[in-house]
């Protein structure tokens, strides 16, 4: 009767490869954590604006402070890209929320969408142009034509645009430097979402341009081989300045503290 159930949960845990808890996290990989996120109950993506005093919102102030061991240098703009391994892990939603919490403190902020392959509506974003990255890239539209403010105060969101037939030619184009020297010149933080870097290799082509890589995990939905990806990537030496945020976690019978 004893060794029935035991027996169950053991066979069960062996075969589960999904990143169900920061132990999990840290045997899988040695990437260094720089936050854990909680679970979204509401449907709303700005948390950080819409519940300021909530522990979400706590979680990414907890971010941006520990984000300043990455800009040792002290730099005038901090240039952040997040990616993911696969989609619906919440890259978008922590890269949002990210950058509002930069704004929200007072930091001139910009936000842009390189997922030049899935692109996101101007709807979701409460925008009117659909412009954006892919326009700038084949010379249809200026800079400033496709920055846009957004609800935040000081935080600018610049959308990926129409989605174009070859978006990693795009993404190595000479356009892009100018693209970059016009951020550095006009905001403090720039917070790059980026496709995810486990199915495509357009996050690799923003990496140059970065200060630092986040790395964003799901609680129980990332698995342990998705990973192997960034574990070479990181051995190598070839993405430098990463963390890893986990993300969606329910704290439902687990203990938790610092």
């Amino acid at each position: 009767g004893l060794f029935l159930p035991f027996g169950v949960v053991f066979v069960l845990d062996t075969f589960n490869d999904k990143i169900r808890d920061r132990q999990s996290l840290e045997q899988s990989t040695q990437v260094p954590l720089l936050g854990i996120v909680g679970f979204r109950e509401s449907e709303s993506e700005m948390v950080v604006e819409d519940n300021p005093k909530g522990s979400i919102t706590e979680a990414f102030r907890s971010i941006r402070a520990n984000l300043q061991f990455f800009n040792t240098k002290q730099q005038k703009c901090s240039i952040i890209l997040m990616t993911s391994s696969v989609s619906g892990e919440g890259k978008s939603f922590c890269a949002q929320n990210l950058a509002a919490i930069f704004a929200i403190s007072g930091k001139k902020t910009a936000l842009l969408g390189f997922d030049l392959r899935k692109p996101k509506s101007s709807e979701k974003f409460k925008l009117q142009s659909e412009k954006g990255i892919s326009n700038y890239l084949i010379g249809a539209s200026t800079i400033q034509e496709i920055v846009q403010p957004s609800t935040v105060q000081g935080l600018d969101i610049i959308l990926s645009g129409p989605k174009p037939p070859n978006p990693a030619e795009l993404l190595m184009s000479e356009r892009m430097d100018s693209l970059f020297e016009y951020l550095r010149a006009n905001y403090e933080f720039v917070i790059l979402d980026s496709p995810p870097l486990g199915v495509i290799s357009d996050s690799m082509a923003l990496v140059p341009y970065s200060n630092a890589i986040i790395y964003v995990v799901r609680q129980n939905t990332t698995r342990r081989g998705q990973l192997e990806t960034l574990n070479k990537l990181y051995k190598e030496g070839k993405v430098p300045h990463i963390s890893i945020i986990l993300n969606a976690v329910r704290y439902d019978g687990l203990s938790y503290g610092y």
